[in-house]
């Protein structure tokens, strides 16, 4: 795994798994163990109910470790940078590794390696346990598990093996089809079909733009009914006879393929069963509420159109309040004009968003579906792309109300590309309001909510020196429980959105078109963070052409017109090499040195406590080049 990692192509990585030696030595053995453990996060069968808390928590006991020593803080706040100020910060896996790797023996000459069917009996050991009996399958891994071995076990154990690799590439590069035990040989091709207790995908509907969204249904009949704030299930029912009785069994499945039979059937089967005509087959694809209603939609065969299968849906299917909910439609005919079709969805909107915040949320409304009444159904992300449903939102048209509130801390975030950066932030209200003429040292706050999406680097920059008001004139929990009895109060209904009208683009100032001028051509990562352009860097001296490697920081630099860019570009010019990620593998700590603004900042600290590398200031670099002397 360790070489897997290691290697920055998809195609090599499965090259180095499905190598010709391990092909012949395998020879016609079932790939299902491998598989298991290569893609854990698809095996349905093993639940662990563990992740990182828990399993920190175990280690801790196991070794014996206080929660407050320098380890047992590093398991325990393994997302933290100012606790794991390594490279592993923000993967468990990784920090348990540095934490295990002077606590393990080495295994004897004589005591085999771990093989396959040897990971798979402990992981089967493991799953479904209680407390007790999984802490004793943990003892027996840490006493005769290697430090690499844990951290490959942990993160199959977790479901997240972090080797850069999706499972459509393992199963693609196995079979087109990629149907264990059914295809042999990978010249037959497998004719998928529909039935029920096979999982797959359901089909999903395509985000359009308000003003568009009659024009995506290609002038057809379609079907508009709410979107619902629940999950996506389908639900198989199938008859199966033994013994001379005929019974029929009923799973719950998610969109991903998440078996729920066991959390939701229990309290919903029974009128499921009521209500579906006994002497039917059927997969009922629906939303299941987190509160007491339940809405299922039915397709007993993709090669029927939608206005058919609901006609079958209404045969086979009563409805029973709070139980299983036959949801109302609105049948928009192609024989109406564009404009027509278009004020009937936007009238349609704004009807819901009258209700307010207490009414969409009793009735789990958050926006609309249409449905092509002439549509067939369809599986996965081509459907998607059919554009044959589509969902509306308020929130595409600029049409949800703007709360003022307070970031009031912030959860770090896992993973290279999110491990030790704050990923999701903390909002809450004030609990009283104060007088602005006289704020109190010490004021009570309520929180609110937690966001991690929907805003770029470029609104958060905007966000730390917005000072247009002050922090204490932010929302109170009294105007924000009256807000759930109010109407929306949007300032743009959706009767205002003209047919055919875009998404509006916000208008730039002349400092933000400067910034996008310089960012163009930077797409994903902001210019702040990026390499400068040293294309037109004309050299001036070799002062630091002797092997020296420079990682300059982003930062607020003291001097005018320094930049983290102007600084690469100085150094450049003097001989310098630039890089912007140094490892201690790939970058001599000898000859690499790490450029900051000051010792501010948890990235910089992380540098200095880990002694790997010379932190140097921009003064130094200032110096060097004045005087053509390097310090």
């Amino acid at each position: 795994m360790e070489a897997v990692v290691g290697t920055s192509k998809p195609e090599a990585k499965v090259k180095l798994i499905f190598s010709d030696s391990f092909r012949k030595s395998f020879g016609h053995a079932s790939l299902y163990p491998l598989l298991r453990l290569l893609c854990p996060h698809l095996d349905r069968e093993r639940t662990y109910k563990l992740k990182e808390t828990k399993i920190a928590m175990m280690y801790v006991d196991l070794l014996g470790l206080s929660p407050m020593s320098s380890d047992g803080k590093k398991l325990l706040h393994w997302t933290d940078p100012t606790i794991v100020t390594s490279r592993a910060v923000g993967d468990f896996a990784m920090v348990l590794q540095e934490v295990m790797q002077f606590r393990t023996v080495k295994p004897r000459a004589d005591e085999a390696p771990l093989t396959v069917k040897d990971v798979n009996a402990m992981l089967d050991t493991l799953s479904g346990q209680d407390k007790d009996a999984q802490k004793t399958v943990f003892l027996h891994i840490v006493t005769h598990c290697s430090a690499d071995e844990q951290k490959w076990l942990v993160r199959i154990i977790i479901k997240d093996m972090k080797i850069g690799l999706r499972h459509e590439r393992v199963l693609q590069f196995i079979h087109p089809d990629a149907v264990c035990q059914e295809l042999t040989n990978s010249m037959v091709r497998y004719v998928p079909q529909i039935q029920p207790f096979q999982v797959f995908t359901p089909m999903l509907a395509k985000r359009v733009t308000f003003g568009d969204c009659t024009k995506a249904m290609n002038g057809n009949d379609f079907y508009m009914e709410p979107k619902l704030d629940g999950e996506r299930i389908t639900c198989h029912l199938q008859q199966s006879s033994s013994s001379n009785t005929t019974q029929r069994h009923m799973q719950l499945f998610s969109r991903n393929g998440v078996n729920y039979s066991d959390k939701y059937g229990p309290c919903i089967e029974a009128y499921v069963q009521a209500q579906v005509r006994p002497d039917v087959d059927c997969i009922l694809d629906g939303e299941m509420l987190v509160w007491d209603s339940v809405e299922f939609r039915y397709h007993p065969a993709t090669g029927l159109p939608l206005s058919a299968r609901l006609t079958l849906l209404d045969r086979i299917l009563k409805s029973v309040d709070h139980r299983v909910v036959r949801i109302e439609q609105t049948l928009v005919r192609s024989t109406m004009t564009a404009q027509e079709r278009h004020d009937v969805v936007m009238a349609d909107v704004d009807a819901k968003l009258a209700a307010g915040f207490e009414g969409m949320r009793i009735n789990g409304w958050t926006g609309l579906i249409l449905k092509d009444a002439t549509s067939h159904y369809m599986c996965g992300e081509v459907s998607r792309r059919s554009q044959k449903w589509i969902k509306l939102k308020p929130d595409y048209a600029g049409m949800t109300q703007h709360l003022d509130v307070l970031v009031l801390g912030g959860y770090y975030g896992e993973g290279q590309r999110r491990g030790g950066a704050v990923s999701h932030f903390l909002l809450g209200v004030l609990q009283h309001p104060i007088d602005p003429n006289h704020v109190p040292k010490d004021i009570p706050v309520v929180s609110f909510c937690k966001v991690g999406t929907g805003y770029s680097l470029e609104e958060l920059d905007t966000l730390r020196t917005q000072y247009d008001k002050q922090w204490h004139e932010c929302l109170t929990l009294s105007q924000l429980n009256a807000l759930k009895g109010q109407q929306l109060g949007q300032k743009k209904r959706a009767v205002d959105v003209v047919l055919g009208e875009q998404k509006p683009k916000k208008r730039k100032n002349d400092a933000e078109r400067r910034r996008s001028t310089l960012d163009r051509g930077h797409v994903g990562v902001s210019i702040e963070y990026s390499q400068a352009n040293m294309d037109i860097v004309e050299a001036q001296s070799t002062i630091f052409q002797v092997g020296l490697t420079f990682c300059v920081l982003p930062g607020k630099y003291d001097a005018k017109g320094v930049t983290k860019a102007t600084i690469e570009q100085l150094l450049f010019a003097n001989g310098a090499t630039i890089t912007q990620n140094p490892h201690p593998k790939l970058h001599d700590p000898q000859t690499t040195v790490i450029v900051a603004a000051s010792a501010d900042g948890v990235r910089v600290g992380n540098y200095i406590k880990q002694a790997t590398y010379n932190v140097v200031y921009v003064d130094w670099i200032l110096r060097c080049v004045q005087t053509q002397v390097r310090f």
